[in-house]
């Protein structure tokens, strides 16, 4: 009897250890899943802090929309930028513009996708196509003379380097007239009704009516009554006024 009350102590005793043992187990297990959970926490909280610092970078770093060279910088190191201010001038240096000006007698013949040929002050042998891209709604008035703005959109060129604010002129066509006889607009003598030129022969002077076509502030088409070879008499400057109006003959 002693003995087996001896055994069941001693199974008591193998028990309570087990319990025990088992209580450690699942407070150190529970030590162990609380400190993963703090892990995990600080885990999500540097990586938002890292998707945090990358927002910023993106929005510091300014990147341009395009390939270029830097025109200018419009701002300091410490100043303050308003939301939409320039802070940066870019331009590409294949892609350039002229912007001019064209008289208000001028500005109704002209819309968007005319061809023009660009001639360069610094480089006057260089001929530069390009297509009438704007023209303002708006006029500016300098000096009495009312203007409006127009942007030519030019075809890139290879042979020089283009800059901006580089002075040039403009030659935007407005019609074109082929296989016509073209003569100085001095030539034209008469009203605008009847025109006339002086045709010289080898005995005489005759006076010649004339058909006219499309014409610039220098030159005017023949439609009718010249033939190419003709020898004209023009005058040393154009006649206007009255008796001939220049502006009259665009067509």
């Amino acid at each position: 009897m002693f003995d087996l009350d001896m055994q069941k102590a001693e199974i008591d005793l193998a028990q309570h250890k087990l319990d025990q043992s088992l209580k450690r187990r699942d407070n150190i297990e529970n030590d162990v899943q609380f400190d993963l959970d703090v892990q995990k926490a600080e885990i999500n909280r540097l990586r938002s802090e890292i998707n945090e610092a990358e927002l910023d970078l993106e929005i510091i770093v300014i990147t341009a929309p395009f390939d270029g060279v830097i025109l200018s910088v419009n701002t300091s190191e410490g100043a303050k930028v308003n939301p939409g201010e320039a802070v940066v001038e870019i331009a590409h240096l294949n892609d350039f513009q002229l912007e001019g000006s064209i008289d208000e007698i001028d500005v109704l013949q002209l819309v968007p996708g005319m061809n023009a040929f660009i001639t360069i002050d610094a480089e006057t042998s260089l001929n530069i196509a390009g297509v009438v891209e704007e023209i303002s709604i708006t006029p500016a008035v300098q000096q009495g003379v009312v203007l409006y703005a127009v942007t030519v959109d030019l075809e890139s060129v290879s042979s020089v380097q283009l800059r901006d604010g580089l002075s040039a002129v403009a030659e935007i066509v407005i019609e074109n007239s082929s296989n016509q006889i073209v003569i100085p607009l001095n030539a034209i003598r008469g009203s605008e009704d009847n025109p006339f030129v002086l045709v010289k022969s080898e005995s005489a002077v005759e006076n010649r009516s004339v058909t006219l076509g499309s014409s610039d502030d220098f030159w005017v088409s023949v439609v009718e009554g010249l033939e190419e070879g003709e020898t004209i008499l023009i005058h040393e400057k154009p006649i206007v006024g009255e008796e001939f109006n220049m502006r009259s003959l665009r067509r």
